[in-house]
């Protein structure tokens, strides 16, 4: 803001704000991510498919048994979508 003399407001005018989803999963056990192969591999698969446009976050609630989900893009059925086939991969190996 004092670099480029402009208010927040005038600087927020440039973003423009995408769909989010957010999904929750009960697990059993909250197993490290990253050891979960096909899990990955997911997160993975739906990055590419959002490619620059977009983004994926996985990460366990702080105080409850569950997987949070959060997707973010341009098209938000299509996130629906891909958040739908991260909660399946999820289910098959922490539910």
């Amino acid at each position: 803001m004092k670099r480029q003399e402009r208010s927040l407001d005038d600087l927020a005018k440039a973003m423009e704000p995408f769909p989010q989803v957010l999904y929750n999963v009960e697990v059993k056990a909250k197993r490290e991510l990253s050891e979960i192969p096909e899990v990955n591999q997911k997160v993975k698969a739906i990055e590419k498919a959002l490619g620059h446009s977009g983004r994926i976050l996985i990460r366990y609630s702080g105080t409850e048994p569950i997987l949070r989900i959060m997707v973010e893009g341009e098209d938000e059925a299509r996130l629906h979508k891909l958040a739908q086939e991260m909660v399946e991969e999820v289910r098959k190996h922490l539910s």
